[in-house]
């Protein structure tokens, strides 16, 4: 069945930062742009099924941190909306390097 899915770079300006590993080599993220968006990723759910949308597709560099609570809290986030988390789209170095 046919399903209209959003990728979060059709929003990349709403939602400003993007982020991307620090030069320490730790894992660490940081903004890789200047400006913050008018959106946080948290509020797209909410906001994209209000639009009939309930297929979400997510882009490695919008996540402004991986630990846990944070992915806890967009999952929660998602639930709420009924939308489903597709896919997270990673383009960023060698995902089948062991480090």
């Amino acid at each position: 069945m046919p399903r209209l899915s959003l990728s979060t770079w059709s929003i990349h300006r709403p939602l400003g930062l993007g982020y991307g590993p620090a030069d320490d080599g730790i894992g660490r993220l940081v903004p890789d742009q200047d400006e913050p968006g008018s959106h946080s990723l948290l509020a797209v759910p909410s906001r994209m099924a209000a639009h009939g949308v309930n297929t979400l597709e997510i882009c490695h560099f919008h996540f402004p941190i991986t630990d846990q609570s944070y992915l806890d809290e967009l999952r929660t986030s998602l639930d709420e909306a009924g939308v489903e988390l597709f896919s997270i789209l990673i383009d960023a170095g060698d995902i089948t390097a062991e480090d």
